[in-house]
């Protein structure tokens, strides 16, 4: 999984912060969802769009300083 990754081809950082993005509010509209349809109760949070952003962008720069 690791050398998928450090292999992979090289990504500016705002590809990188869009797709954090859109996964992050894809998690938590489906949260908002499940929790309407009474399936699960959870929380529904801003902060955890930007975490799964932010754990995007550390990734990114992490592979950089790996790749060198």
């Amino acid at each position: 999984m690791q050398s998928a990754i450090l292999f992979s081809p090289k990504f500016k950082i705002s590809h990188v912060i869009t797709t954090g993005i859109l996964i992050g509010f894809t998690i938590e509209f489906i949260q908002f969802i499940t929790d309407n349809l009474a399936i699960t109760h959870r929380w529904v949070d801003i902060n955890d769009v930007l975490a799964n952003t932010l754990g995007f962008v550390v990734g990114y720069y992490l592979s950089k300083l790996i790749d060198k």
